[in-house]
């Protein structure tokens, strides 16, 4: 241990010198109860303000319920992220900040913007603003790929569009959805983006409301998380995604819709919400399943097949409902030890890491987010 402190030591003194961050290798060893945290700490007596130091998930004077946790599951998928929606927090993060397409999942994002805007604006002078018809657009008729089939002139009250939307692989849907809140698919695109960022998803850069691969069409396993957990605010939206199947109006029928997320048959406990599938994102899941009160919400991006994609969820879910008091009182996160340097803000600090504001709030549970003292330790997501 001596030789790894001094070894430390060299590096802060070299890197301070030259003015720049030092990343250090040290890590919690958490069998020994060790944590080379605070580079130099034996010689400086306290990390010099600047100095961000990775350690590992079980931080010392963790209890000790914690720091006993056995190892996570090994994932497959190439991020991923455990939500607690009762307290808004990570239990457990891999690549949160890691942006990706998102697939199907973006219509989950597209569901949240519409009903938001519809509870916004009330009831309309033609009612309920869920219950008025939208029109099917040249466009939305011809969507490729697997679709509902909509005939051009059509028209859909947008309560039904939602769940046929939501239930439906296809992305026809969507875009009625989209033309008619916005004008158009680029304006309801841009809509998405603001709204995503006031709610804390700022890395997310939606150019399409269905989610089919396009160029610069990302989200983060972060992301998503807080905007499902806000969509899941909306009961109308918590009833569709929970359902097996629906039986939806259809001109002038009723027609029988399977949702397409068949993680609602294989896990107990699962109450939605959304599976994806696309050549460029791989096979993603936002899961929601509760068990004895508890309601957590898994995000799996990237898993390299449908059946990898269950496990992840599956084994993720297990974990969190197994240890949650335990992922309370220290969830299992990517992060690493900062020390508030003179001038640091936090939009300074989100912008340096490349991770949003609203994670360095939630790792740190900032009230005041103006409220950063100089010398004073943080964590920063990784």
């Amino acid at each position: 241990m001596g030789a790894w402190t001094a070894a430390a030591a060299r590096m802060v003194a070299v890197a301070a010198a030259a003015g720049r961050t030092v990343v250090s290798v040290c890590r919690t060893a958490a069998a020994g109860g060790l944590l080379l945290a605070a580079l130099g700490a034996a010689a400086f007596g306290a990390a010099p303000a600047g100095i961000i130091v990775p350690v590992g998930v079980s931080p010392a004077g963790a209890p000790d319920e914690a720091r006993s946790l056995p190892p996570p599951p090994a994932l497959k998928a190439a991020s991923a992220v455990l939500y607690d929606l009762e307290s808004g927090s990570l239990l457990l993060a891999r690549n949160a900040f890691e942006p990706r397409p998102p697939g199907s999942l973006t219509k989950i994002v597209t569901a949240w913007v519409v009903l938001k805007a519809a509870h916004e604006v009330g009831a309309s002078p033609d009612g309920d603003a869920l219950n008025q018809r939208a029109v099917v657009s040249r466009e939305a008729a011809g969507f490729p790929g697997y679709s509902l089939r909509f005939e051009e002139g059509e028209e859909v009250a947008v309560r039904d569009l939602l769940a046929y939307m939501l239930l439906h692989p296809g992305g026809d849907a969507a875009v009625v959805l989209a033309e008619h809140a916005a004008g158009s698919t680029a304006g309801f695109a841009a809509r998405m983006n603001q709204e995503a960022a006031a709610r804390g998803a700022g890395q997310s850069a939606f150019k399409n409301p269905h989610g089919f691969d396009e160029p610069g069409h990302v989200s983060t396993a972060y992301d998503l998380a807080l905007l499902t957990a806000a969509a899941l605010e909306f009961p109308e939206f918590a009833r569709v995604v929970a359902a097996r199947r629906a039986e939806l109006p259809w001109r002038g029928r009723l027609r029988d819709v399977r949702n397409a997320n068949s993680f609602l048959w294989r896990y107990p406990g699962a109450a939605g919400v959304m599976s994806s599938y696309t050549p460029a994102g791989g096979y993603s899941l936002a899961a929601l399943a509760e068990r004895d009160g508890v309601r957590l919400l898994a995000v799996i991006l990237g898993a390299p097949s449908a059946r990898e994609r269950w496990l992840d969820a599956a084994s993720l879910l297990d974990y969190g409902f197994l240890h949650y008091s335990a992922l309370r009182e220290a969830p299992d996160l990517e992060r690493a030890r900062y020390v508030v340097a003179q001038g640091d803000t936090l939009s300074g600090l989100a912008r340096r890491f490349g991770v949003p504001v609203s994670a360095i709030r939630l790792y740190n549970r900032l009230e005041d987010p103006d409220r950063l003292e100089i010398g004073s330790e943080i964590w920063i997501p990784r």
